[in-house]
C-alpha cells in the first residue's frame, strides 16, 4: 500500500487543532468557541467522492442548498463537519417547465406577469462512484 505524504497544509490544521486541544485540556474553564460547523471546500468532485469514502463509516448525510452540495458528519453533539462543493460540479439541473411570475411595478413602468423556466437539480444516487452523475 502506498505512502500519502501529509501536505503542508494538513500538518499546519492538525498542528493549530493539537494546540487548541491543548489549550483547553490545561485551562477547561475558557469559554467554548462557536466551531458548530467546519466546512472544507473539496477542489473537484472526485476529491469530493475521495472525502465521502473516507467518512462513509461516520454515516454522513448528503443535503443541497440552492448553491451547494454537501456531505456532513456530526463530530460531537453540535459539532459538524461538512464537505461542500457548487452544486451545479455535483449535480444535473434539469428545466422541468415554466411558471408565471408578477414583476412588480417600476416608476415608469406598470407591474406585469412574466413567463420564467423552473428548474430541479438531479444528483447523482451516490457520489461514491466515480463519473456517477455529472
Amino acid at each position: 500500500m502506498a505512502t500519502i505524504q501529509m501536505s503542508e497544509e494538513v500538518k499546519a490544521f492538525l498542528k493549530a487543532l493539537s494546540k487548541l486541544t491543548a489549550l483547553y485540556e490545561n485551562h477547561p474553564e475558557l469559554p467554548v468557541p462557536y466551531m458548530a460547523q467546519l466546512d472544507a471546500f473539496p477542489a473537484d468532485r472526485e476529491e469530493l467522492a475521495n472525502a465521502a469514502r473516507k467518512i462513509a463509516h461516520l454515516k454522513p448525510r448528503k443535503d443541497a442548498s440552492e448553491y451547494y452540495y454537501k456531505i456532513s458528519v456530526d463530530l460531537a453533539p453540535g459539532h459538524i463537519l461538512q464537505f461542500c462543493m457548487e452544486r451545479e460540479k455535483v449535480c444535473e439541473r434539469i428545466k422541468t417547465g415554466t411558471k408565471l411570475v408578477e414583476v412588480p411595478a417600476k416608476p415608469a413602468e406598470e407591474a406585469k406577469v412574466v413567463e420564467v423556466p423552473v428548474y430541479e437539480w438531479k444528483c447523482a444516487d451516490s457520489i461514491l462512484a466515480p463519473g456517477v452523475g455529472k
